[in-house]
């Protein structure tokens, strides 16, 4: 979102909290958000306490944690499945669109890859079941545009994400 914001877009809701100046969600798996009331608690507390106004999209870029146990695209959906619900619950009439995680190029640098195409079986299913509409499809991550911890963008990343957001939201 930080580089969606540095571009200029303004119909996704991108505020930072007042009380950190950070968007809050690290960590932000999706088991962790289909679990209100155990570990996504603090996730759903941060958003509550940001979330002013009815935004005019959502955007959610579908993660997953590696440990403690691989995901599954069935236990995955169904996380997603209930997130979604969530977030309809809190903003009715409000399109949701999700996107899987990018890719890497080369492959495997994040040890995400994997859990990439597992994300998008998840994604291909939500849409596919009206669950909610696809979401932009990212560049991959490559040399040029992440950090050397080879999992997160750079500069140019985020600036490269953030204008591939502003195509697709405006």
């Amino acid at each position: 979102m930080a580089g969606y914001v540095a571009v200029g877009g303004t119909r996704l809701w991108a505020d930072p909290s007042p009380a950190t100046g950070s968007y809050g969600y690290g960590l932000g798996f999706v088991d962790r958000w289909a679990d209100p009331n155990g570990v996504g608690g603090y996730l759903w507390s941060m958003f509550d306490q940001m979330a002013r106004a009815t935004p005019t999209a959502i955007w959610w870029q579908l993660c997953m944690d590696l440990s403690p146990a691989k995901p599954t695209v069935e236990g995955t959906h169904a996380q997603a499945v209930t997130t979604i619900g969530l977030l309809r619950n809190r903003f009715p009439g409000t399109p949701v669109f999700v996107s899987a995680f990018p890719s890497y190029d080369p492959p495997l640098h994040c040890g995400y890859d994997e859990f990439t195409w597992i994300a998008n079986q998840v994604v291909a299913r939500l849409i596919a079941d009206g669950v909610a509409s696809a979401g932009p499809v990212l560049s991959p991550l490559d040399v040029d545009t992440q950090l050397r911890d080879w999992c997160h963008p750079n500069t140019v990343g985020i600036t490269n994400w953030g204008n591939q957001l502003r195509s697709f939201f405006g």
